[in-house]
């Protein structure tokens, strides 16, 4: 899934990945952030990403806490520019095995109905 942490529906979505887990449905992040590779967001996304703990860190960001600037050789450019070769425009926006896009945020059981699975109802 191409995330922003500043993003609300992808805050949203972060708070579902557990329900999303409980049906079967992996969830991978990959940073885009909205205002391009050079913006404070995609700096920020870039600390998250090079901290000790990255799903810590982006946990963090997207419950609007402040994380400690951490550099390394992050791939959020990269994953930003992977996100425009694919047909990402904005987020969150979810890529399926087979490459095709689910863009925004639903909820997990329509996530799971999208992906062609049996949902067995939500579960938060």
């Amino acid at each position: 899934m191409f995330t922003d942490v500043d993003c609300p529906h992808c805050r949203a979505f972060h708070a579902d990945v557990t329900a999303l887990n409980c049906l079967g449905i992996e969830v991978r992040y990959l940073a885009f952030a909205r205002g391009g590779p050079e913006s404070a967001t995609a700096a920020r996304m870039a600390s998250a990403w090079c901290a000790g703990d990255p799903g810590a860190a982006l946990a963090a960001l997207k419950r609007d806490e402040t994380i400690a600037a951490a550099s390394c050789d992050d791939p959020v450019a990269a994953q930003f520019e992977l996100g425009r070769q694919v047909g990402v425009e904005g987020t969150p926006t979810s890529v399926t095995d087979s490459g095709r896009l689910i863009h925004g945020h639903l909820a997990p059981s329509e996530m799971a109905v999208r992906l062609g699975l049996e949902p067995l109802g939500e579960t938060h």
